[in-house]
């Protein structure tokens, strides 16, 4: 059974690479780690990119909306 982590964000690169520090630590392939970038304009996505895990993958909203649409994206 594959279980996503999903961490939606927007501007917080500083955070999301603890956030992915952890999720990349779990030993687990049956992850996957799905970050949800809410078009954020900081370094969100080079920090995803130097990530270096195949279980992790980039998604962006392409525009801003609402914390729930992010979830829901």
């Amino acid at each position: 059974m594959l279980i996503s982590i999903i961490i939606p964000t927007r501007d917080r690169a500083q955070y999301l690479r603890h956030s992915l520090a952890t999720a990349t630590a779990i030993r687990d392939a049956d992850i996957e780690i799905l970050v949800s970038d809410n078009a954020s304009v900081d370094e969100t996505r080079q920090v995803v990119s130097e990530a270096q895990d195949p279980r992790v993958r980039y998604v962006n909203t392409g525009a801003r909306v609402s914390m729930r649409q992010n979830f829901e994206f």
